[in-house]
Formats: C-alpha cells, sequence, structure tokens
C-alpha cells in the first residue's frame, strides 16, 4: 500500500504542474480569459461541464473540512483554479495518512472524515441521500440538455476554429478532473469491466456521467444511509495490482483520445471529406507516426501469443487479439487487470503468465526456494 500512496503523490503533483503550467502559459501566450470574444457556444458548454464536475468535488471537500472557513478557502480556490485546486487538495490528504493508515486502506482514509472512520454504522437525516438523488439526477439533465442543444445551434465540436489556447487549457484543465474523479470510480469499483466502462464514459460524457454514476451510487444506498457511503466501496477491499492498471488505463485514454481530437481538428475541410485517417496518421509529414504503428502492432504480435496461450476458447482468444489490434493498450490494461483478478492477493504474481485451467502442467511450479 505504502507503493500506492507514493505513486498516487507523485501522479498528483504531476498533475498540479501540468495544469499550472497550462494556465501559466495561456495567460502568457493569450492573455488573461475574461474576453467576451471566447465564450462561444462550445466554450459555454464546456464550462458547464467543467463546473459540474468542479461542483461534486466541492460536496467532498465540504465532507472533508470540518472547520466551515477553510471549506469556503477551498471552494473559491476550486471555482477559481480548477484542476490545480483539486490536484493539491488531494495531494495534501495523502500527505496527512499516518504509516499505519498508509499500510492499511490508504483510499479508505483519504476519501473519509476523520470523525466518521470508526462510526460507519451510524445512520443519516432521510433528506441527504434523497436530495443527492434529486440533485444529481436534475445536473445530469442539465448536462445532457446542454451537449444537445449546443450540437443543434452550434454544430459538431470537431471543427478547428474551436480550439482556442484559451479551449484548449479549459479541456487540459477538465480532463485533470475526470483523472482525479477515475481514481475514485477505480477504487469504487468491484470489477475490472465496469470501472473500465465508466471510465470511458467518463472521458466521453464527462459530467453527464459523474452525475449519472453518483445517483446510481447514491440508489444503492437507503434512504436512512448516511451519505457519506457513497464514497466508499461495498466490500471496503481492492487489490493494488488492478488500480494501478486502472491508473494506467484512464491515462493511455485519455492520452490517445486527445491526441486524435487534436488532429481532426488540425484537418482542412477538403482533407475531412476526402480520407481523414490517411491526413491525421499517414501524410507524409507524419510518417513517424506510421513507424511507431509499425512498432506498436510489432509488440501487439508478441502480445498476442501470450493471448492465445493464455486464453482456453479460441472464440475468446481472437476477440482479445482483435481487441489489442484496435485499441492496442487499453486492450492490454484490460487483459492483465482481468488475469490479475482472477488471481487471489496471496498467489505469486507469475501465475499471472500461467494457463488459466492450470492445464500447463508442463511448467513445474516450485513450492519453496
Amino acid at each position: 500500500m505504502a507503493i500506492l500512496v507514493t505513486g498516487l503523490r507523485t501522479f498528483f503533483v504531476a498533475l498540479f504542474c501540468l495544469s499550472s503550467a497550462t494556465v501559466i502559459y495561456t495567460v502568457c501566450t493569450d492573455g488573461l480569459p475574461f474576453r467576451k470574444e471566447l465564450l462561444t457556444p462550445w466554450m459555454a458548454a464546456t464550462l458547464v461541464d467543467f463546473y459540474i464536475n468542479i461542483f461534486a468535488l466541492a460536496l467532498w471537500i465540504i465532507y472533508k473540512e470540518a472547520n466551515f472557513v477553510s471549506s469556503v478557502v477551498w471552494i473559491i480556490l476550486l471555482v477559481c483554479f480548477g484542476s490545480i485546486t483539486a490536484c493539491a487538495y488531494i495531494f495534501i490528504q495523502l500527505l496527512k495518512l499516518s504509516p499505519q493508515e498508509t499500510a492499511q486502506d490508504p483510499m479508505y482514509h483519504v476519501l473519509l472524515r476523520h470523525e466518521n472512520k470508526n462510526q460507519e454504522e451510524q445512520k443519516g437525516k432521510y433528506s441527504q441521500v434523497v436530495a443527492g438523488r434529486i440533485i444529481f439526477t436534475i445536473l445530469g439533465c442539465v448536462m445532457i440538455s446542454t451537449l444537445i442543444y449546443t450540437i443543434v445551434t452550434d454544430g459538431s465540436p470537431f471543427r478547428t476554429e474551436l480550439l482556442t489556447p484559451w479551449m484548449s487549457a479549459t479541456l487540459i484543465d477538465f480532463y485533470v478532473n475526470v483523472v482525479a474523479l477515475s481514481v475514485w470510480v477505480a477504487y469504487k469499483e468491484t470489477s475490472w469491466f465496469s470501472a473500465s466502462m465508466w471510465i470511458v464514459l467518463l472521458i466521453c460524457f464527462g459530467s453527464a456521467t459523474t452525475c449519472a454514476y453518483i445517483a446510481v451510487q447514491l440508489f444503492q444506498l437507503s434512504s436512512q444511509d448516511p451519505v457519506y457511503l457513497v464514497l466508499l466501496r461495498r466490500n471496503n477491499r481492492y487489490d493494488v495490482r488492478v488500480l494501478m492498471f486502472l491508473f494506467a488505463f484512464t491515462i493511455y485514454s485519455v492520452a490517445s483520445c486527445g491526441y486524435v481530437f487534436i488532429q481532426l481538428l488540425k484537418l482542412s475541410p477538403q482533407a475531412s471529406a476526402q480520407d481523414p485517417v490517411y491526413h491525421v496518421l499517414l501524410r507524409p509529414e507524419h510518417k513517424w507516426m506510421a513507424a511507431l504503428l509499425i512498432d506498436l502492432h510489432g509488440n501487439v504480435l508478441v502480445l498476442s501469443v501470450w493471448v492465445a496461450y493464455k486464453e482456453t476458447s479460441w472464440l475468446s482468444a481472437s476477440v482479445w487479439i482483435v481487441l489489442l489490434i484496435c485499441p492496442g493498450g487499453v486492450a492490454t490494461c484490460a487483459f492483465i487487470s482481468k488475469q490479475l483478478f482472477q488471481l487471489s492477493s496471496q498467489d505469486p504474481i507469475y501465475l499471472l503468465l500461467l494457463k488459466n485451467n492450470g492445464r500447463a502442467t508442463k511448467v513445474p511450479l516450485l513450492s519453496s526456494v
């Protein structure tokens, strides 16, 4: 668990630096954001998306902070600086962990307020869970309505003229918050598949997914349950190995989607109408991208041999190999996470490499060294 805490601290410091550098660079090169011409329909929709996620994070901060003044200060900073404040706050909570808390369950102690840690049996007010269900259902509907309205009135968001410096900075800020929320989702979900699906939906649909996820969790509580139970896993246990692979999955997915999105925005109308895949990946100035794809699929071929050995069914092996070829590293992380979930926490890690049904007995396993 100490490795997980160290990794999370490093991770959120890196995200803090990324967000801070983005804001400073954009202010220096494009000036302040308080200009009317920047507020295009899609910028307004992005800001609505951004601040709904901020609202969810703000509720957690209000719960965590016992002092009203400190809560107000943190929320003001969160509204003004977004993911910079979110990363700083999470990093501070990680630093506050005692050695005992780090060894036991760091995610549990980071999420939960100190006085609630030994009082999970207490019941909350009826209105808290019900109010949460109503609020997040309404916010989800607001976000979906905003997206539909903006698409109908302003067209597709995949247009070069929309990618202004401040729109780029806002998107980076937004997706840093999405990554932070994805860490919580990865902790909450007991299944690697459901965690992966929710993270993909978070990346694609932003705060609409955030609201849907929180509403689903609230509906799984009874009306008398304390509302803070929505933060925790039901069985309050998780596999740190799977959590780390889901982190990698999230970062890879965000980076891949961001790269493709930027390249699509850079296409001219003529190139978009002809063959966007060629112009994004294989045009002469992108010849290194073609080389990178060849290198990637050379590794995919090696991994496919292992997958074919691992899987007992030719159908499941074929499906996984197709997924390896198409999403690449996403499928790799998903496959390894699935294999890790099939091991108990006491199993040696090398069992991950062997056939699932144990028929590969030709390879002797050492019972002792």
